[in-house]
């Protein structure tokens, strides 16, 4: 079933607010003060990927847009907590003292942000209305482009490239 424009543009939008909410409350529940500090780097770069898409929706101009967007500001003023993957974070990586937290966040993070390419890309091969491929293709290369900035602060931070888990 193909989505709609609102569909796409409430659900994209809705994701970069509940990523910005995982890595604050990470970083209100961690105990390491190096995982505190990415955490909310993390959080910040997704509340900017949130403010771009409304930017680029804004100066894109197109009249279908711009009316789905002043719709969705208003659905989008609720918390939007994401507690079940907090938990999960804390569960996985709270067990062992050999894992690092930092590198455990890092890693889930590369993942959403995989997940994500990897639905957009499937949603944008669906569609046909070029409006929606055009606004699917703004959200994969952002999406894109975030992974790469993760996973170049774990090659920085780790000594070595991120490599997915088989």
């Amino acid at each position: 079933m193909s989505k709609t424009l609102r569909e796409i543009l409430i659900e994209s939008l809705k994701g970069e607010l509940q990523a910005a909410d995982f890595y604050t409350a990470v970083a209100d529940n961690a105990a390491s003060e190096e995982v505190k500090h990415y955490a909310r780097q993390f959080a910040a770069e997704e509340e900017k990927h949130f403010h771009s898409l409304v930017d680029w929706v804004e100066q894109d101009g197109n009249p279908a847009l711009r009316a789905v967007l002043q719709e969705v500001r208003l659905l989008l003023t609720e918390p939007s907590r994401e507690p079940a993957l907090l938990k999960a974070w804390q569960e996985r990586y709270s067990h062992t003292r050999l894992s690092s937290p930092l590198r455990a966040l890092l890693e889930m993070a590369i993942a959403k942000e995989s997940e994500s390419i990897r639905y957009f890309r499937a949603l944008e091969e669906q569609v046909a209305d070029p409006l929606s491929r055009r606004l699917l293709g703004k959200i994969r290369q952002d999406e894109e482009r975030h992974k790469r900035f993760l996973e170049e602060q774990y090659g920085q931070l780790f000594g070595d490239p991120y490599l997915p888990a088989s």
